[in-house]
């Protein structure tokens, strides 16, 4: 037998959904603050695909760059059939660059850990890496492969930081060189929160410990961030790239004053991480 429900009964039946909802939202946004460049939409058919090396061939960049170019942002593929739609997008907008957005939680600032490894091993996401880079170089695009850094909290020690991301960088850097890909992002963020609690000159050790210690073992293109700032008095001229990246509270058009003093001298290229459209493009959005 079914019994009527009362108006104020449905109110204490959806609310717990209700406050779930606005949870996850809340979370969301909080998360897209903390790290504003994480924003990559999840592919669906998330099913991990176990890969054995002899799956992984080496295929390295077939075309230049270029002075313009743009392209999908797309997460590490889990499977062939992720992959296959990932190329399939970018040839169908005419993209010339696929960028490889990799992420990594900071559980401290010595420790990083690479996500998504809890479903198979840190070895098959390696290795669905670079079949990803050279399944991209196959297809004559280019590949933008990028560290991106997600915390809930600041950089406490700088110096400690500084050494022991760069040991945590080695291993990419080195794939990066290995593989040939266009631009290799260190995933250093100017501007970010997470390093609000570093002087000015301990983030330049930083930055400058990252670089020389990246320099070691990839020959390419090198790329820092941009966000959540308005003027800096150093240069980032050591570095190739310059990936602008917007928020809410700094969208590109108020990022444009630095970005044409830091690239002034011609040697600090730029382009844009365009959250809307899910894409990297020279012009800014």
């Amino acid at each position: 037998m079914f019994h009527k429900i009362k108006k104020e009964d449905v109110f204490f039946l959806l609310s717990p959904f209700v406050l779930t909802g606005l949870f996850i939202v809340f979370g969301y946004n909080v998360l897209i603050a903390q790290t504003p460049e994480a924003r990559v939409n999840p592919p669906a058919g998330n099913e991990v695909e176990l890969l054995d090396s002899s799956d992984v061939s080496l295929v390295t960049s077939q075309v230049n760059l270029g002075e313009t170019f743009e392209g999908p942002i797309v997460s590490v593929p889990r499977n062939s059939a992720q992959l296959e739609n990932f190329i399939k997008g970018a040839l169908e907008t005419d993209a010339s660059v696929v960028y490889i957005s990799i992420p990594v939680v900071i559980k401290s600032d010595s420790q990083f850990l690479l996500m998504n490894v809890e479903d198979s091993s840190q070895e098959n996401v390696v290795r669905w890496i670079k079949k990803t880079i050279s399944t991209i170089h196959e297809n004559n695009l280019n590949a933008v492969l990028s560290m991106t850094l997600n915390a809930s909290t600041t950089i406490q020690d700088p110096a400690v930081f500084a050494i022991s991301y760069s040991d945590f960088l080695e291993d990419w850097s080195s794939i990066a060189n290995e593989y040939g890909v266009s631009i290799f992002n260190t995933g250093l963020t100017v501007g970010h929160p997470l390093y609000s609690q570093i002087a000015e000159e301990d983030m330049k050790r930083v930055i400058s410990t990252v670089q020389k210690r990246i320099r070691a073992t990839y020959a390419g293109n090198l790329g820092i961030n941009l966000c959540c700032i308005s003027e800096l008095d150093y240069s980032l001229s050591s570095f190739n790239y310059l990936n602008v990246i917007s928020t809410p509270e700094y969208p590109f058009v108020d990022l444009q004053a630095i970005v044409k003093d830091l690239t002034k001298d011609g040697r600090l290229k730029v382009y844009y991480y365009d959250q809307g459209y899910q894409k990297i493009t020279t012009n800014m959005p």
